[in-house]
This record gives structure tokens, C-alpha cells and sequence, in this order.
């Protein structure tokens, strides 16, 4: 008896839902070598565009402050590290449903090209975070961190 059938002989559309459940469980071991073609929830991701002069970057961050937000660039990486702390609700209210459940962002990006980390800028602005970096023109690998907001 071959998988498909053993998985509901009398319900195709429950076969239907093991098939989709095999690929994902075969598929989504895949996301960690390419996350770009298996992001799920939509969730932030880096808009990166190259210039003649610099490299901007943008990630949307809705719901977070500038003090949540850490960034840091290696090389040709850009890493951003975005926390906050799930405000509960006071007194008695009961939800049927909440919705702002991501407490933790956490996205890097590699540049085709390198870049002067220690000339970033960072601001963060009506959700989405921004960050500009100077193209490298000689050969430097340094660490940086990099304030938002000059922060």
C-alpha cells in the first residue's frame, strides 16, 4: 500500500493535507540554506540597494523603539537585533485573540560589495529602519556597532 493511502483512504482532502504536511516537513529543512524562497510569514526582511557611493538598507521594525533596535556590520554583513517585552494587559481583560505576538527580530544581510561600517548611519522612522553605509574603496575588515538615531 503505497504513503497516500495509507494517510486517509476515506477522506482525499485529509490526503490532500499529508501530502502538504510531507513537504513541509521535507521543504522546510531547506529554509536554513535558502531562506529568501521559504519565508513564511512575510516577515521583515532586508530592501538593500547598492549605489554609486553607498549601500542603503531597509527593514521594517513596525511596533519596535530605537533603544530595541541593535545593529552591527562585519565586513560585507549588516546584522539587526530588535527586541521588546510583551506589554500585558492589566486588570481582567480577556482576549479572544492577539495578534502582536513577535517579540524578537533578528535579520542579517551580506553587501555584494564591502563597506565603512564605522561611517554608518542609522535612523528609524515611521516603522521601517534604515541604515546607510559609505562603499569601501581599499580592503578593511572591521567590527562596528551602529547607533539609531545617534543613539
Amino acid at each position: 500500500m503505497n504513503m497516500l493511502t495509507r494517510l486517509n483512504r476515506a477522506n482525499p482532502f485529509l490526503t490532500l493535507r499529508g501530502v502538504d504536511d510531507l513537504l513541509h516537513s521535507v521543504l522546510g529543512r531547506l529554509q536554513e540554506y535558502t531562506p529568501e524562497l521559504f519565508l513564511e510569514n512575510g516577515g521583515p526582511r532586508f530592501e538593500v540597494e547598492v549605489r554609486e557611493d553607498d549601500v542603503k538598507a531597509r527593514l521594517p521594525l513596525a511596533g519596535f523603539k530605537p533603544e530595541d533596535v541593535e545593529i552591527s556590520a562585519a565586513g560585507d554583513t549588516l546584522t539587526v537585533v530588535a527586541r521588546r517585552e510583551e506589554v500585558l494587559p492589566e486588570g481582567n481583560a480577556r482576549y479572544l485573540r492577539r495578534e502582536r505576538r513577535r517579540e524578537a527580530v533578528e535579520e542579517s544581510v551580506r553587501f555584494p560589495v564591502e563597506v565603512r561600517a564605522d561611517e554608518a548611519v542609522a535612523s528609524y522612522r515611521d516603522g521601517i529602519l534604515e541604515v546607510t553605509l559609505p562603499r569601501e574603496t581599499a580592503k578593511r575588515n572591521r567590527n562596528h556597532t551602529i547607533k539609531v538615531n545617534g543613539r
